[in-house]
């Protein structure tokens, strides 16, 4: 009798196909270390956001196109809010709240042109899932 994979080749294509793309798929997505220090530096013309040390992201003030707080139902002992960045090249960053630098980006953040203070206070007192947009600009607005 001969083995299934001599009978069927399609069935053997098939497995070998699925069992590759599973392996490519968990190679594309490397999850973050279970003791990873994420901290954002801040300065007057940009903020650089790194991982263990390692350059994360990076952008100039003037090319944050929307800042919305993410708040999530994961607290008290997860971060229970994260600070996401869309850029005007299309990139985008997501900052824990828990980040060791955290309180002087905000502190610029919300000096930038088009920041929604109102926004920001009721994302801080959410307890509730919800995403609030705390700044969303143009490349005119930044000008």
């Amino acid at each position: 009798m001969l083995p299934i994979f001599l009978i069927y080749p399609a069935v053997t294509v098939l497995f070998v196909t699925v069992f590759v793309m599973y392996g490519l798929r968990r190679l594309k997505r490397p999850k973050r270390a279970a003791g990873a220090v994420i901290r954002v530096a801040v300065d007057a013309l940009a903020f650089t956001v790194f991982e263990n040390d390692t350059v994360h992201g990076s952008a100039g003030w003037p090319e944050i196109r929307k800042a919305a707080l993410i708040v999530t139902d994961k607290g008290p002992w997860k971060d229970a809010a994260f600070y996401h960045l869309d850029l005007h090249d299309g990139e985008s960053l997501t900052l824990p709240s828990q980040a060791a630098g955290i309180d002087a980006f905000i502190e610029r953040l919300r000096g930038l042109p088009g920041f929604d203070a109102a926004a920001f206070e009721r994302a801080r007192q959410s307890r509730k899932k919800d995403t609030f947009a705390v700044i969303l600009r143009t490349k005119e607005t930044v000008a």
